[in-house]
């Protein structure tokens, strides 16, 4: 039977994750997932294809009293310094949207030659092809799309004019990540339709823009091509820079960082203080370790240049495959559900979890993606099947030993029961138990001081306490009696090593004791009480353990003589000096491990023969 609601709860789970993977209920954990894979990847090689000439703060500070719009010879110095080292192509991450010498005539300068000739080496430099400017598809109030391109002084300049341009827009997912990029972002032939980054790449590599589809790093690129994920080679400032300023420096070409910028295709772009052009990479998500950190359009770009040229697009994985791994985990974790405790259970769930994770991981790795978040959800749901059917089988056997014991015992004795398999006789069972007695000393004159509320209040206090460090010792609460606390270890839940339990428990109380004395201090300040002192005696023996009482009332407790003797040692205690009072036979069953302050023979109450007992120290 287990076989059989395995396989369903096995076949439901792995329906439901398909299902939610189907209607993207899963994406934001797929997104997540795949931002994780590149935070803790890190820097995953170097870009040999593509560099940033970077117009930083040394750049503006060295031309700070310059506006940009009358940079056009910086440009074009800059150009001609790339091309003698050797650039593949170049890209100007910049949109011209007006010319120096168009503002020359806008302000009505009377000189004509300036407003001729300014910018002369920048059209020059356009001129001699190998440079792609951007334009941007901009987006108004109105729900109305425009392009924006650059200044029509520069356009003209171009060997292709609008076939030089490409579009700087990004492809965002819904949470306004960049993870992926279209190669063409529109159709219309008149206008520029290639991103700015395809763009680059296809005239590096000497192609057609107008193709349908290109071969690049060794893998065939479709134009039309939906989303193709962008490969990073690393967090921000992982692509290769080197500032303007440096090719604007008399014997440039002759610089050794410049020169490394031969056979690259480098993007000239803007990025100093103060720059909006950032964007959300998957390095940007916080959390778990992650540090959130932006990235610049122009890193951006290069990254998907680098991503073309290298051929490191990464490829969808098979789906069955993903059905493999999805079947596997999941019955893994169907068949660990039902063997394990939950807590084991929800371990595993966790483990398997991560197990995916590691899968998946190590495809991004080699180039594959292989999200398996479905199959997450799969084990997830498995193990909320399997939890259900296990949970449904104990409440069925929980209802039938409350039917049994509810009336007798507490709802933790249930729980112990079902956890150990033990099964107490209802007419009574002789049982090797240790048996514990603790009592506050002078409670009565402390009663006398105290109002009945706060006599209420003072022994729930303690008794909370006493409580607390029987049941983390495995035993069990037999009854209260007034300021006293009778407990029993080794029933109903048989534990070997009961005594050792009893005394652990018996420390546990006494260092409840100091925590009551520091409670009583705060709680009762000035009204003069005692220094907070307990009692504590145990003794191992025999002891009958049942359901004891009338028909109208009953209980399960421990009779004979082991509990009376338990019960006179605590007596024996303040008589003896000492706080925890242990049989002879306690201190031999619990084994080495607790030291004692002394020993005495006693006359107990009730029994012929001297007895030996020992003080035990409250650790």
């Amino acid at each position: 039977m287990k076989q059989g609601v395995a396989l369903g709860i096995l076949a439901i789970a792995m329906m439901a994750g398909e299902v939610f993977l189907r209607l993207g209920w899963l994406g934001w954990a797929e997104r997540w997932e795949y931002d994780s894979f590149h935070q803790v990847a890190g820097s995953r090689g170097r870009a040999s294809h593509v560099a940033i000439v970077s117009v930083d703060d040394e750049t503006l500070l060295q031309h700070k009293e310059e506006p940009m719009v009358f940079w056009g010879p910086y440009f074009a110095r800059a150009m001609d310094v790339l091309r003698q080292v050797g650039v593949r192509v170049i890209g100007l991450d910049y949109l011209f949207s007006v010319s120096p010498e168009a503002w020359f005539r806008k302000i009505g300068l009377s000189d004509e030659s300036l407003s001729r000739t300014y910018d002369a080496p920048m059209r020059q430099q356009l001129s001699k092809g190998s440079v792609i400017l951007i334009s941007v598809l901009a987006v108004s109030g109105e729900d109305r799309a425009e392009i924006l391109l650059p200044v029509q002084d520069y356009l003209f300049s171009l060997p292709n004019g609008v076939a030089d341009v490409g579009l700087a827009n990004f492809l965002t997912d819904t949470d306004g990540v960049v993870r992926s990029f279209m190669p063409q972002l529109l159709d219309e032939a008149a206008l520029p339709n290639l991103s700015f980054a395809t763009l680059l790449a296809v005239k590096a590599s000497g192609l057609d823009p107008k193709a349908e589809s290109w071969e690049l790093g060794g893998m065939v690129v479709p134009r039309k091509a939906k989303s193709v994920p962008i490969a990073f080679v690393g967090p921000p400032g992982s692509i290769m820079r080197v500032s303007m300023s440096r090719l604007l420096n008399p014997g440039a070409e002759r610089d050794p960082d410049v020169k490394a910028l031969g056979g690259r295709v480098v993007i000239i772009a803007a990025e100093h203080v103060g720059l909006q052009d950032l964007h959300l990479t998957p390095y940007s998500r916080s959390g778990l370790f992650m540090e959130s950190r932006v990235m610049s359009g122009a890193e951006i770009h290069a990254n998907i240049c680098e991503s073309l040229l290298g051929g490191k697009i990464s490829r969808q994985a098979p789906e069955g495959l993903r059905l493999v791994f999805s079947i596997l985990l999941a019955g893994i974790g169907g068949l660990a559900f039902l063997r394990l405790d939950p807590w084991k259970g929800l371990g595993a769930l966790v483990l398997l979890g991560l197990g995916a994770w590691v899968i998946s991981y190590c495809f991004f790795l080699a180039g594959w993606n292989l999200l398996l978040c479905g199959a997450q959800a799969s084990v997830g749901i498995c193990f909320v099947g399997c939890l259900g059917f296990r949970l449904r089988g104990e409440e069925r056997e929980r209802q039938r030993l409350r039917g049994l014991f509810g009336r007798y015992v507490s709802e933790e004795v249930v729980e112990k029961l079902l956890e150990s398999g033990h099964r107490p006789h209802l007419g009574g069972e002789a049982k090797e138990v240790t048996v514990l007695f603790s009592d506050i000393r002078g409670f009565t004159r402390i009663s006398e001081m105290l109002g009945a509320q706060e006599v209420v209040e003072f022994l729930n206090a303690f008794l909370g306490r006493a409580c607390q460090a029987v049941l983390q010792e495995g035993g069990m609460v037999d009854k209260y009696v007034g300021d006293s606390v009778m407990a029993v270890f080794g029933w109903p839940v048989p534990h070997p090593d009961h005594a050792a339990r009893a005394l652990r428990a018996a420390q546990a109380m006494l260092r409840a004791s100091h925590d009551m004395q520091e409670w009583i201090r705060e709680r009762f300040a000035g009204r003069g009480l005692a220094d907070f002192r307990i009692g504590v005696g145990l003794h191992t023996g025999m002891a009958v353990l049942g359901n004891v009482g009338s028909p109208q009332r009953m209980d399960f407790t421990a009779v004979g003589d082991t509990v009376n003797t338990a019960s006179r040692l605590e007596g024996l205690s303040k008589e003896l000096g000492w706080s925890i009072v242990a049989s002879q036979s306690t201190l031999e069953a619990a084994g080495a491990g607790f030291e004692v302050q002394g020993e005495s023979v006693v006359h107990v109450r009730g029994k012929a023969a001297p007895m030996k007992v020992y003080g035990v120290v409250g650790a």
